[in-house]
């Protein structure tokens, strides 16, 4: 796995960082070795997607979100993402939230990206931290720039606040 890593990181130009805004629950810590391997699992689900390994990353949902969507849809959906928007050029992780209900723990990551013709996609994944972390769920928002000028940072930062984009 860890080849299959270097050799995804060294192909995408993708950038992975993240702000740990929020990595309490409550009065219980969690620990940083389960943030981190929240974390990871978050961008190789993406980094999967991103070179069309869709079995791979349709393997990391729950039984409950295979429910949901087929691997025929998923592959479908995000090829046609491919297609329509090019590669994703940008990704970043903004706010992590914990929480703990009957069902167990989650963790939703909140995310802002780019693909090479869409300036604006965010949303966030609520991952099932139990016992293997696994997708629980997924939303997301993609805003097209029919203009066809390059956005500035600022306005891409203004866009996502529109969007109501964490």
């Amino acid at each position: 796995m860890k080849v299959f890593q270097i050799r995804l990181l060294a192909t995408l130009s993708v950038v992975l960082t993240t702000l740990f805004l929020q990595v309490a629950l409550a009065q219980e810590e969690i620990e940083s070795e389960l943030i981190e391997r929240t974390i990871t699992v978050h961008n190789s689900y993406f980094q999967l997607r991103e070179v069309e390994q869709y079995e791979a990353a349709y393997a990391m949902f729950t039984e409950r979100q295979k429910n949901s969507v087929s691997l025929e849809e998923f592959s479908r959906h995000w090829g046609a993402i491919r297609e329509k928007y090019g590669r994703l050029t940008h990704l970043t992780n903004t706010k992590v939230t914990w929480y703990r209900n009957p069902e167990g723990l989650y963790a939703a990551i909140d995310f802002r990206a780019s693909y090479e013709r869409l300036p604006i996609y965010c949303g966030f994944l609520v991952w099932s931290v139990d016992e293997d972390i696994k997708l629980q769920r997924e939303e997301m928002t993609f805003l097209e720039n029919h203009s066809g000028t390059l956005m500035t940072d600022a306005d891409k930062q203004e866009a996502y606040q529109r969007v109501s984009c964490n």
